[in-house]
């Protein structure tokens, strides 16, 4: 993956609703205050993340509410730390590119049905290849 810059952790505020507060209480409109030595600093945190693999303990904190919907059961709503939120935005084209390449008709959850089946059968698919003796990583997150 390239490197994280100033600019692309700009573009990713800017591309943010103008309204919302994430979990640490940051809302995109102050992000866009920031001065532009702020954003080399967003975008050097970001990618030490990435390269140490391992988010500051403050961005684990995660706000989750349980939505009930219209048919049966509960969503869960989670609202995540703004800094998570901005490199989700910044990587979000490329998942998608990684995603669409790799994945079958079992990763994507059939319209009107509980996301419970896709979550089932990827679960299944993990238990498999441990058992095979093979290293599984799974990804369950919605970026949208």
């Amino acid at each position: 993956m390239r490197p994280i810059v100033s600019d692309g952790v700009r573009a990713a505020v800017g591309s943010m609703s103008r309204t919302g507060r994430g979990g640490d209480q940051w809302s995109p409109k102050e992000l866009r205050l920031l001065l532009a030595s702020a954003f080399v600093t967003l975008a050097l945190i970001l990618n030490t993340v990435e390269k140490t693999l391992s988010w500051p303990i403050q961005v684990l904190l995660n706000l989750v509410v349980f939505l009930p919907k219209p048919s049966e059961g509960e969503r869960p709503v989670t609202l995540t730390c703004m800094l998570y939120a901005i490199w989700c935005r910044i990587r979000c084209p490329e998942y998608l590119c990684w995603d669409s390449r790799r994945a079958r008709f079992w990763d994507t959850a059939i319209q009107k049905c509980s996301a419970l089946r896709a979550t089932l059968v990827r679960r299944f698919r993990e238990e498999m290849g441990d058992l095979e003796g093979k290293t599984v990583a799974s990804i369950y997150f919605d970026l949208t």
